[in-house]
């Protein structure tokens, strides 16, 4: 009896054991994942895949665009916007299971500044769709349910924000470079005229002009603000600044009313000045870290070479000065480079009408490695002439037929011609993207 006993004890241990090593049959595959990030999601951004499949030995993916893994935590870069169904199948000897899930991928908009009027309209937000090829005007006020309050100077993408530098009133805020939603208020304490903005580390340089920089030119100071705590810092320097840059932990600005360049150190906020002949605006930086300078003259100053200078960062001085009449006289990012920095394209005016105040325009081809000025321009008679940008394979134009009107955004291709124009709000200045 005994022994009988001792054998169904063991035969239902044995039965045990073997219920146990079910838990791993192959039969018990179930597929599944997750993937960050869930929401917000734009075209060129990467989709992490964490696979929580049991049972599986083996991995099968989809992500819905032809494209296909058999890692067991991939990701994957879409570069157009759609809705994805993205599949696994998990596998273990011969026996699979899967499952779906839809990834939504957002277009990564451009978004267009207009200025709007000093004394008038605000800014408004246009935002571009290149994979829709549209525009859709009014994008903060259906972003924020609110219209805009100032009017923006410039605008700059940083650590996944857009900074918008306004005017009337003057201040600093911030949106959401995905949504364009408003979050936080604006920052105006110690924010007088600013310009243009950099980021760096955990702050942002802003110039300021401080006042009718034009009448007193000892306002001008850079704003350093602290983006965790929103806290405002002065750094006199006089002068006007007006476009920044940061090479090799310097901060340059270009000083529009002090006909000087300043080199600052951002670990000592000490200043060092160089001198200019003319009123430098903008920079465009090249891969050598030197800077190409926009340099306009005075209003009253008809003698001075203006045109596009080469700042060598290494010696501190200008190397050549490019001649270009009129450079500097249209409202806002009058230089821009392509892709592999060969051209430089620059908007400047040819004429104005002082009873309209609309001015008339082209854009320039800059050689880099002959160091000329094509012989042709790009495009020439642009009317209401407001700056320009490129973006991808074309040059845009901003046009600007006055400050009461509606404004475009012309797209040229690299050969001078129009591919394509879009209405925009009043005043456009430039776009900046979303990522």
């Amino acid at each position: 009896m005994k022994n009988r006993f001792k054998i169904l004890m063991f035969l239902a241990v044995l039965a045990f054991a073997f219920t146990a090593c079910d838990d791993d049959d192959p039969a018990n595959v179930a597929a599944g994942f997750t993937y960050a990030p869930e929401e917000n999601i734009q075209a060129g951004d990467t989709v992490f895949f964490t696979n929580t499949s049991v049972e599986a030995a083996g991995y099968e993916w989809s992500f819905g665009d032809s494209e296909t893994s058999t890692e067991a935590n991939p990701f994957h870069i879409y570069s157009e916007p759609g809705i994805y169904d993205v599949t696994l199948i998990a596998v273990n000897d011969g026996v699979s299971n899967t499952v779906t899930h839809q990834v939504n991928v957002d277009a990564d908009l451009g978004y267009i500044i207009n200025y709007g009027s000093y004394n008038g309209d605000k800014s408004t937000i246009t935002a571009y769709n290149r994979y829709a090829d549209e525009v859709i005007n009014e994008f903060y006020t259906s972003a924020n349910g609110v219209s805009m309050v100032a009017n923006v100077q410039y605008a700059y993408l940083y650590e996944g924000k857009i900074y918008l530098m306004e005017n009337n009133a003057d201040g600093v805020s911030w949106v959401d470079a995905s949504t364009f939603e408003q979050t936080m208020n604006t920052i105006s304490e110690g924010i007088i005229k600013p310009r243009y903005c950099i980021g760096y580390g955990d702050y942002l340089y802003v110039s300021c002009y401080g006042g009718d920089a034009w009448a007193d030119s000892s306002l001008g100071y850079i704003a350093k603000i602290n983006l965790a705590t929103s806290e405002v810092e002065k750094i006199a320097m006089p002068g006007g600044p007006e476009g920044l840059e940061i090479i090799d932990g310097k901060l340059y600005a270009a000083l529009r009313y002090g006909e000087q360049i300043a080199e600052m150190d951002l670990s000592t906020e000490s200043i060092t000045y160089f001198d200019v002949a003319g009123q430098p605006i903008f920079f465009e930086k090249d891969p050598q870290n030197n800077l190409y300078v926009t340099i306009s003259r005075n209003y009253n100053d008809y003698e001075t070479q203006v045109g596009m200078g080469y700042f060598n960062t290494q010696t501190n001085t200008m190397d050549a000065v490019y001649p270009l009449d009129g450079i500097g006289n249209t409202y806002d990012n009058v230089i821009d480079a392509n892709s592999d920095f060969s051209k430089l394209y620059v908007s400047y005016t040819t004429s104005t009408n002082y009873d309209t105040y609309i001015s008339t325009g082209s854009i320039a081809v800059f050689d880099v490695a002959t160091k000329q000025f094509e012989s042709e321009n790009l495009v020439d008679g642009i009317e209401g002439i407001n700056g320009l940008q490129v973006f991808e394979d074309d040059i845009i134009s901003y046009v600007s037929p006055s400050a009461t009107i509606s404004g475009t955004a012309v797209f040229y291709s690299k050969n001078g011609e129009k591919v394509a124009e879009y209405s925009t709000g009043i005043s456009p200045i430039l776009m900046v993207k979303s990522k």
